[in-house]
């Protein structure tokens, strides 16, 4: 397969994105602008999908809330450094939204979903300094899960148990397993008895 050639945009096509509301996702990695794509129907699925069932069980037991299309920014490098994840999860705490779509104080846990040629690895050490306390990664694929938890400043790869790894911010379990034939992503609320496939 051929690999693509990215060039950066140029100031008039950021602000053409800007004015059509097409850089909702776009990020800005220490002032260079990053064009974030339209994700494919995969990854869509599986991150709306996780996120609505995530969201529920966190605003039925009063734990927090998650929200699409927010982001995390820098506030010391003046709004030059920024990352939009699939989405963030915030329990009732001091941290908050912040009229401008971006997170006020210290995220609880971030989800970022894979796609082909993505830099999505490459925002750990990012994360990693905005204090975000968990990071979920998620291949589409093949159903494949990471879950990286912040100890002492850096992430470390949550150990697995039985096959499970476990999300202490949104109270859930996650592993790899088959459904149909299939890679499913399995889930496993703190709540329920029961294994959800994606």
């Amino acid at each position: 397969m051929k690999e693509m050639e990215y060039t950066a945009p140029s100031r008039a096509e950021i602000n053409d994105r800007v004015r059509l509301g097409l850089d909702r996702r776009d990020e800005l990695w220490e002032g260079v602008y990053h064009v974030v794509p339209v994700p494919n129907g995969e990854h869509q699925f599986v991150a709306t999908r996780l996120a609505k069932m995530l969201d529920a069980q966190a605003v039925r037991r009063r734990l927090g809330e998650i929200r699409w299309e927010q982001g995390i920014k820098d506030q010391s490098r003046l709004g030059r450094d920024y990352r939009v994840p699939e989405w963030i999860f915030l329990r009732r705490r001091a941290a908050r939204w912040g009229e401008d779509g971006y997170v006020e104080g210290e995220a609880d846990a971030v989800c970022e979903v894979l796609s082909p040629h993505d830099d999505t690895w490459k925002k750990k050490p990012f994360y990693e300094r905005m204090g975000v306390k968990e990071l979920l990664v998620v291949d589409p694929k093949p159903r494949r899960v990471w879950l990286f938890q912040l100890v002492d400043g850096r992430y470390v790869e949550a150990p697995p148990k039985r096959g499970w790894v476990t999300s202490a911010a949104l109270k859930a379990s996650f592993r790899t397993g088959r459904r149909k034939g299939k890679p499913a992503l399995l889930v496993r609320l703190d709540l329920e008895k029961h294994v959800v496939a994606i």
